[in-house]
């Protein structure tokens, strides 16, 4: 299944607000759900052959998807994740796209992005994407 990005608030046929039991139906049984930090409100659910996770907000319905290397997602025909810090710089650079950059990695605010680049401080442009946080949440 691929998961594009073409519009904020859905990645492919998961939308913000979709509820548990339908993203389950969606992408299947086989999943792990658990709490990603102590201090989690949810639980979220960890697709392995999807290669991403799903998260949700106290109603039980999709707030996020986070993506792994591997994954089917897509933004502009782009994988992003996987790819190095400098070609997802280039690619926001062509496409006129404003981002942040700190030690962890890069924001695309309007966009709801955040890209885990966890060795931008020591490799710079050649780190590699290790996943990306989506927030559907964001208008």
């Amino acid at each position: 299944m691929t998961y594009d990005y073409l519009t904020v608030g859905a990645v492919g046929p998961l939308i913000v607000g979709m509820p548990r039991n339908d993203v389950r139906s969606l992408l299947g049984e086989d999943f792990r759900a658990f709490k990603k930090t102590a201090a989690a409100l949810n639980t979220i659910d960890a697709y392995d052959g999807h290669e991403l996770h799903v998260y949700y907000d106290e109603s039980d319905t999709v707030k996020g998807v986070e993506f792994f290397k591997g994954s089917s997602f897509l933004w502009k025909d782009r994988a992003l994740v996987g790819e190095t810090y400098a070609e997802v710089k280039e690619c926001f650079s062509r496409e006129g796209v404003d981002f942040s950059v700190d030690n962890y990695g890069a924001y695309v605010d309007k966009l709801g992005m955040a890209f885990y680049i966890p060795d931008i401080g020591d490799e710079g442009d050649e780190a590699i994407v290790e996943s990306l946080y989506l927030d559907l949440t964001v208008n």
